[in-house]
């Protein structure tokens, strides 16, 4: 069976600063979770060569991906269910699926329209 990775793409500001672009493999998604009225949050599973959350202390980071949803809350099932189909979707020849991709305007799904914020615990 072929591996799949999902693709999440940013415009963000180029520095170096921000994370821009991520890819992951399906299995190491952990879950997707509705963030506010029009942002649904993509969360990853801690992976080799990243940190761990350092819950004692009180922080809190995570891995994840924050898309922007139009249309409010109403419609993240329907997001959803387009995310699910295009994982389930074969053949895919590549393995490469592309969720959002905000410099070239190419979206899963209509209703989403952009990575509001890409966060990842880096290798220390």
């Amino acid at each position: 069976m072929e591996k799949k990775f999902l693709y999440f793409g940013s415009t963000a500001d180029d520095t170096g600063s921000t994370e821009e672009i991520i890819m992951v493999p399906v299995e190491n998604v952990s879950h997707w979770e509705v963030a506010g009225t029009a942002s649904l949050d993509v969360f990853f599973k801690v992976n080799v060569g990243q940190e761990a959350m350092d819950m004692d202390a009180g922080t809190a980071d995570f891995n994840k991906v924050r898309l922007v949803v139009t249309a409010g809350s109403g419609n993240m099932k329907t997001v959803l269910q387009s995310i699910t189909s295009r994982i389930n979707q074969h053949p895919h020849s590549d393995g490469f699926i592309v969720i959002a991709d905000d410099e070239n305007s190419v979206y899963c799904d209509p209703l989403i329209t952009g990575v509001n914020q890409i966060t990842v615990i880096d290798a220390s």
